[in-house]
């Protein structure tokens, strides 16, 4: 019997399931570590994948309007980068990229302050080359220089010719409106 990989195992419905619960307890991450959340989900807007949530940390409470998205860097594969909406979060199933709107991940119970990721740098010692190889990796390092991360830049640098000129031609697709409609969510 095969088991399922981490990474294939959010999809969307996955995740809109999770939040019908109506709340989540989530742990701070990076530079709130060690900090508690109470994300309390008000409801979808207009049956799309746009939801109301209220977040409260110790004393201070926020609203966002979170797009759900099976991956974090769905963000990029769907160019929410490249037009104006109303999602001002992301609850993701599986936080795989650097993005610069807070994320919620799911499968972590863990909130991430906008512009953090999973994993602390792109050097090699915080980065392995066994990692970065793989599609999450890839999807991180993608997003990583999509933010401008001069540590991502540098490791890109370090990448032999061919890889470096694979990777800049994704990095050129990505930074563009993706063609047909845009994804819904006013």
């Amino acid at each position: 019997m095969s088991r399922e990989r981490r990474y294939s195992g959010f999809r969307v419905e996955d995740a809109l399931a999770r939040l019908a619960c109506g709340s989540l307890q989530l742990a701070g991450a990076g530079p709130t570590e060690g900090a508690s959340y109470q994300v309390q989900i008000e409801g979808l807007i207009n049956r799309s994948r746009l939801v109301r949530v209220r977040v409260m940390a110790a004393a201070s409470l926020q609203a966002y309007h979170a797009v759900v998205l099976a991956r974090s860097s769905d963000w990029y594969w769907y160019s929410l980068h490249c037009y104006e909406h109303p999602a001002t979060a992301i609850i993701a199933g599986v936080h795989d990229a650097v993005v610069d709107v807070p994320v919620i991940a799911l499968d972590e119970e863990r909130w991430y302050p906008a512009g953090r990721a999973r994993i602390q740098g792109f050097s090699e010692q915080l980065f392995p080359e066994r990692v970065r190889k793989t599609h999450f990796g890839h999807r991180l390092l993608l997003s990583g220089l999509l933010c401008g991360r001069a540590d991502a830049f540098e490791r890109l640098w370090r990448l032999p010719a061919s890889t470096r000129r694979r990777i800049l031609a994704e990095l050129k697709r990505l930074r563009l409106r993706r063609r047909g409609r845009p994804l819904a969510l006013s």
